[in-house]
This record gives C-alpha cells, sequence and structure tokens, in this order.
C-alpha cells in the first residue's frame, strides 16, 4: 500500500487529492449502518480463529482465503507474491495506524451505511496547501 500511496502521489496535480477507502478491523459497524451487530468489524473472526487479544491488538491485518495473519510484513505484500487464481485478499488496517503512516492526511470515520474510512491526502505543492 504504501509504494503504491507513494507512486500516485508523485502523479498529483499541484493542488490534487488522493483519496482511499480502507477497512478497519476495529471499527463497530453498528455506528454506521444500526443494522449491524455491535462490536469489532472482525472481532468474531479472532476469536473464532484462535488468535484472541493478541490478534485484537494488530494495527493492519491479511486475510488470505479465511486465514487471519497479524501484520505479517513483505512477505505477504500484494505487490511482491504470487497469488492463487480465485484466492480471497483482504488488507484491514487501523484508523490509528492509517493517520500514523500519512500524519499530513485527513482520516474520515464511515459515512452511513458504510463502513470503510477514508483517508484524504492532499498535494502539499499548490497555492491551496500555502493558505490551510
Amino acid at each position: 500500500m504504501l509504494e503504491l500511496v507513494a507512486s500516485l502521489r508523485r502523479m498529483l496535480a499541484p493542488e490534487g487529492v488522493l483519496a482511499f477507502t480502507f477497512f478497519d478491523p476495529h471499527y463497530d459497524r453498528s455506528l454506521s449502518d444500526p443494522t449491524q451487530p455491535s462490536g469489532p468489524a472482525l472481532g468474531g473472526y479472532f476469536s473464532s480463529h484462535g488468535d484472541g487479544e493478541d490478534a485484537g491488538r494488530g494495527r493492519w491485518y491479511v486475510s488470505i482465503d479465511d486465514v487471519l495473519y497479524v501484520e505479517p510484513g513483505d512477505e505477504l505484500c500484494h505487490q511482491r507474491r504470487l497469488g492463487k487464481p480465485l484466492e480471497s485478499y483482504v488488507s484491514f488496517f487501523t484508523a490509528d495506524y492509517v493517520a500514523a503512516l500519512f500524519p499530513e492526511a485527513e482520516v474520515l470515520p464511515p459515512a452511513s451505511p458504510e463502513w470503510q474510512h477514508c483517508c484524504i491526502l492532499r498535494n502539499g505543492r499548490g497555492p491551496t496547501a500555502a493558505r490551510d
């Protein structure tokens, strides 16, 4: 993700904006959609896979074919590894972790009824950025 975001940022116009969404596994989906059960989005996943509290403390996760990896490192990077045909690959990042990775960004909570957060990065080279 970091390489992709850096590459896209280099292509921004002087006053350009880059936004991307991400899933926070700790987000309580009932906050944006009352029809959803309360509790962390992946809370049941952690407990059902025997990962317990240690998994619940992670800052980012990868799920490949329903196997959860906690902060796995580059070995499971989607840009570097060769996946299997039709495999399910999903990345999750906590909102705090995304804010730490991109301290200049604005990280917004999900808009109802969705549960994806949004990270907004503004190009700092334009005249608008100088006024902020």
